[in-house]
């Protein structure tokens, strides 16, 4: 999960309460991701919460039923005095540490011991994830695809492609989205020639017939790049 560094203080029961609903989904957060999250602004930290209960949904499936703690957050939270005790059972459940105080005060307990974590990632290890899933030596899900597909349009897709991608599917897959770019068509037609290693047009005739079915401009372009190449050779 990338979130920048924020410059404002959020109360700790939007987190605590974002947490518990998380939670019903077998999710937490990182300590760190606690602290990031903990320096958004309201409208910051709302945004975050509604791409990550999409996501989350997305991903236990449709057959698990969503049943939150706080139905109708964030006009319904935790209440003050226990979320910051929540917020360090969480802590304590990670990390085993806890909290320094004067008061040992009893924790919420949690109720799933289970829980997978999201944690504070870079920008460098996102674009890894992206480029592995895209040189993958198998079919892409279709959340592998979303999350692609988003990528590519929306960051500087030249840093995410890898040197080789292996899957002729997925190789197709990532040219179409290019291609629904525009101005990405060039970049489309040379990610196929680098793939293939050659500049002759005949070789990679299967993958440009599936190519040519999301774009026809496609078969235009690598046949004209092909001759271009041949001539120069």
């Amino acid at each position: 999960m990338i979130i920048k560094q924020g410059s404002d203080i959020l109360a700790p029961a939007y987190v605590a309460s974002m947490l518990k609903n998380i939670e019903a989904l077998g999710f937490t957060a990182s300590a760190s991701l606690i602290d990031r999250l903990l320096t958004l602004s309201f409208c910051e930290f709302m945004s975050f919460y509604e791409q990550l209960l999409l996501s989350l949904k997305r991903l236990v499936g449709a057959h698990v039923k969503y049943k939150p703690m706080y139905p109708n957050f964030p006009n319904e939270v935790m209440q003050a005095s226990e979320a910051e005790l929540y917020i360090n059972a969480v802590v304590h459940y990670l990390t085993g540490v806890l909290p320094n105080s004067e008061k040992q005060d009893v924790f919420p307990l949690l109720d799933t011991t289970d829980l997978r974590i999201i944690d504070l990632g870079t920008d460098e290890e996102f674009g890894l994830m992206m480029r592995q899933l895209i040189c993958a030596n198998t079919s892409l899900s279709q959340m592998d695809r979303s999350d692609i597909e988003w990528s590519l349009v929306n960051l500087h897709a030249v840093d995410l492609l890898p040197a080789v991608i292996p899957q002729k599917e997925n190789a197709a897959f990532v040219s179409s989205v290019l291609i629904k770019t525009k101005n990405y068509l060039l970049m489309s037609c040379l990610l196929i020639l680098k793939q293939q290693q050659t500049f002759y047009v005949w070789q990679p005739l299967y993958l440009m017939a599936i190519l040519a079915f999301h774009h026809p401009l496609y078969l235009r372009s690598l046949v004209v790049l092909n001759a271009e190449a041949c001539c120069s050779c």
